[in-house]
């Protein structure tokens, strides 16, 4: 059975997926990156996989750690805010600016974990807390 006779909304969302999928496949060709075809579906992983990870607070030291690396590789390559002029500049330099508040934000749970309520804390108890160890 077709995914139309399905779901219509489901096959429309199926279809603007895939749009942006070549969307991003061709920005990755543009800057010349090898097996963009391959890169593509690492990212979609990474961000996926790491976004849930850090929104459920599961291992989420690591996954913050894994997204700092990733979106400094993304601000650097993809928003090279230095070697634009005009109104590129500025639009390049917010872009960049906002990759580098996120990566703030990255680091901020690599070093304090993801709180009291989450997975983290449920499996190991308070270490990933922000609360200060009981001497």
């Amino acid at each position: 059975m077709p995914l139309t006779e399905i779901s219509p909304e489901l096959a429309d969302a199926a279809d603007v997926l895939s749009d942006q999928l070549r969307v991003h496949l061709h920005r990755l060709a543009v800057f010349l990156l090898p097996h963009a075809d391959m890169l593509v579906w690492g990212a979609i992983a990474l961000e996926l996989g790491g976004g849930l990870a850090l929104m459920l607070g599961f291992l989420a030291r690591l996954a913050a750690l894994g997204l700092f690396f990733y979106v400094a590789v993304l601000a650097v390559m993809f928003h090279p805010f230095w070697t634009f002029t005009g109104e590129a500049f500025g639009v390049e330099r917010g872009a960049f600016y906002g990759h580098l508040s996120m990566m703030g934000g990255m680091l901020f749970v690599v070093a304090f974990g993801a709180g009291p309520y989450s997975i983290d804390a449920l499996i190991w108890g308070r270490r990933g807390s922000a609360a200060p160890a009981a001497e």
